[in-house]
């Protein structure tokens, strides 16, 4: 692995943990609403039936709570790994959309679509590598979309004779933007978030795990690539 790989590997991963520190207010609030209403309900019930233990209330909120600890552990336990490892692409998009939502603007702003492939999108490949290509192309479609009249963001998972692959579709761009974007992937930007798209797509290709960003009449395309391994 030359030099340079190894500073933009290091660079990708302060930029994705510098993120998850900033996200962490949002992650406290998601959790501080429901064990808000937990506490507030729990007396109010102990007050009126002290004598009921089991609430289905709480137990809605209990789950809730479980869920978002659950993708936070996961997130936290795989954000780094760049080690090869059986993947699952839908468990990918589907944990890291959710750890999207600690953003309030994705979590309350954003409409967001998925198409999941109905069945196992298994391949051997890095979660860093693939979470963090996805991640940067959220990023970028997030600035744009604040200043846009259509808030949307479609994902879809499916697969082809030889790869896996994530389709992040929104509304059409106007051809600067997608100029700026295509040239991303080829070529380094002083826009920094374009710079990470570009040094993810360029660290993403030593596993052969490819991007391709294509515009039409009906919108703006990026297509992630895992080789079948």
């Amino acid at each position: 692995m030359s030099e340079y790989i190894k500073d933009i590997k290091q660079s990708l991963l302060r930029e994705r943990l510098s993120a998850f520190i900033k996200l962490t207010p949002g992650i406290v609030h998601n959790l501080s609403n429901p064990l808000t209403v937990i506490v507030t309900r729990a007396q109010l019930l102990q007050l009126k039936m002290p004598e009921i233990s089991d609430l289905k209330k709480m137990i809605d909120q209990s789950k809730t709570i479980e869920a978002i600890l659950n993708n936070l552990v996961f997130i936290s336990q795989n954000i780094s790994n760049d080690e090869l490892q059986q993947i699952d692409i839908n468990s990918l998009v589907k944990n890291e959309m959710e750890f999207l939502k600690a953003d309030p603007f994705f979590k309350h702003n954003i409409t967001k679509e998925f198409q999941y492939y109905p069945g196992l999108l298994m391949t051997t490949s890095s979660y860093f590598h693939i979470s963090t290509l996805l991640f940067c192309i959220v990023q970028i479609l997030l600035v744009h979309l604040k200043s846009s009249v259509e808030n949307k963001i479609n994902i879809i998972t499916d697969k082809t004779s030889d790869s896996m692959r994530i389709r992040i579709g929104s509304h059409v761009l106007n051809h600067a933007e997608v100029n700026n974007f295509a040239s991303s992937i080829s070529s380094r930007s002083d826009n920094p978030r374009l710079q990470n798209l570009y040094d993810a797509s360029l660290l993403a290709k030593e596993l052969e795990i490819t991007l391709m960003i294509n515009s039409n009449p009906t919108g703006t395309e990026f297509t992630i690539s895992i080789p079948k391994k």
